[in-house]
């Protein structure tokens, strides 16, 4: 018994042909910058290195050499409660808990000249200032501290 052959035009072949030849080509250079970037670079000493920093001449309380690294609370603690409120706070710097050296926080001025403490400048990331109001990028500086405090934060 014969068996059938596939019959494919010449334009097909060349179409094929084609995308093999590119293929391999891809193939070819992804390979190389792989192994070029993780295996000569790094042998070669091609990529630059950071030094180890040993003196500091400046007066930035916060740079330690040769110490512990300060830990920073960012957002004040914000995985803990409500980012930037005062149970946030008292988390970040309970010793049985984290104990942290540094807590950043950020101060924003109300309309009526009244000082917050909010990570952005928007109020709708850590609100529901968009069903409250209707509208998203709801500004501290366009809101009272009375119109703030009608706000959830959590």
């Amino acid at each position: 018994m014969k068996k059938d052959k596939l019959v494919y035009s010449s334009a097909e072949r060349a179409r094929k042909r084609k995308f093999r030849f590119y293929g391999f080509w891809t193939l070819g250079i992804l390979v190389s910058l792989i192994l070029l970037n993780f295996v000569i670079m790094p042998l070669t000493g091609s990529i630059a290195r950071v030094n180890e920093v040993t003196e500091y001449y400046g007066d930035n309380q916060y740079v330690r050499i040769g110490q512990i690294p300060l830990i920073s609370a960012h957002r004040a603690g914000g995985d803990l409660a409500p980012e930037e409120t005062m149970k946030a706070f008292e988390l970040c710097m309970a010793p049985e808990d984290y104990a942290v050296d540094i807590v950043e926080f950020d101060l924003h001025i109300t309309k009526d000249d009244q000082l917050v403490l909010l990570h952005d400048s928007t109020v709708d990331r850590t609100s529901n200032s968009r069903e409250h109001y209707g509208k998203s990028n709801v500004q501290v500086k366009d809101k009272t501290l009375a119109e703030l405090k009608e706000l959830n934060f959590g």
